[in-house]
């Protein structure tokens, strides 16, 4: 939470340095105001789209770093080369910066805090944001008061990376102790109807997937039964048959036993180890609290039922 609104403070303070930039130190007049803030804007679209990639294997901690030093050289280099193509530039750049921040950071609170205290983690999160945005503008012209506008940028550059640097440990820390089951992470990414969850929760989801080995022949799900699991197949080969039918085979990274959970039906068929087979099983309550919240995973969900209950 600290990192954080600290983030945020010195986002407060750019928002006022941005405009001090334009019409003190380059000179560009109130349409350079703009034009910078558009820089901004257009490193933060692309730091939204490379945070999505960036941050698949859940080195958030290490993004929060890297995010950091984006947001804190492009300031610091202003200071000393206070041109227009650096403003431009650095903008873009730290516009990226805090696009990963802002995801690394809200991922890392959703895999640090549990179930039961994680809407008040974020309320101190929204909250913090905007006491501390407000903070910062406050802060700027202060500090330009003191120490000049390139010495207020110096000071508002190094900050954040001077906090991540005194802070690496402790983060580190946090962040391995919740690990991140990269193997069931990817099995279930490949899942159409959980592709669409956000980051945190497939992480979340991963952690909470429990092994179940079966023997060739073994029957896994039998029709008629109730439904309490759905499974990912992790190795080996399972058949599908519905009233003594084959219907299809399953293998590694396929699915089954979703149709019961979210029609609230007895198993719809019976699912038998073709070989020795390794499942990764969900239990009902995880399941279905995952896709039913969310419109697009639920929408996959149903278009799966709906393809596999249609006739042969």
């Amino acid at each position: 939470m600290g990192v954080l609104g600290t983030s945020t403070l010195i986002e407060g303070a750019v928002d006022v340095l941005v405009v001090l930039i334009a019409l003190e130190l380059l000179s560009l007049g109130p349409a350079g105001v703009g034009w910078l803030n558009s820089a901004w804007g257009v490193g933060g679209v692309l730091g939204a789209a490379g945070a999505v990639l960036w941050l698949t294997r859940g080195r958030n901690a290490t993004a929060l770093a890297l995010a950091s030093l984006l947001v804190g050289v492009p300031l610091l280099l202003l200071s000393a080369v206070p041109t227009t193509a650096v403003a431009v530039t650095g903008l873009v750049v730290l516009g990226v910066g805090y696009a990963v921040i802002e995801v690394a950071g809200l991922t890392l609170v959703q895999r640090l805090a549990s179930d039961a205290v994680l809407a008040r983690a974020f309320g101190v999160v929204e909250g913090t944001y905007w006491l501390t945005t407000g903070l910062g503008s406050l802060l700027a012209p202060l500090l330009v008061a003191v120490a000049g506008l390139r010495g207020a940028l110096f000071v508002v550059g190094a900050t954040l990376p001077a906090l991540i640097l005194a802070r690496w440990r402790a983060l580190a820390r946090m962040e391995a102790s919740t690990p991140v089951p990269e193997r069931e992470y990817d099995l279930l990414r490949g899942v159409g109807m959980f592709a669409p969850l956000p980051v945190a929760k497939l992480e979340e989801l991963a952690r909470r997937l429990t092994p179940a080995r079966f023997a060739s022949g073994a029957i896994v799900v039998r029709e008629g039964d109730p439904g309490d699991r759905f499974y990912v197949i992790a190795a080996g080969e399972v058949e599908v048959t519905e009233h003594g039918r084959f219907r299809r085979p399953e293998v590694v990274g396929d699915c089954f036993g979703e149709i019961a959970l979210l029609r609230d039906v007895p198993r719809t068929a019976t699912v038998v180890a073709r070989t020795d087979v390794e499942l990764l099983a969900l239990e009902r309550e995880e399941f279905l609290a995952a896709i039913t919240g969310d419109r697009r995973a639920l929408a996959a969900g149903q278009n799966l039922v709906e393809a596999r209950l249609a006739p042969v």
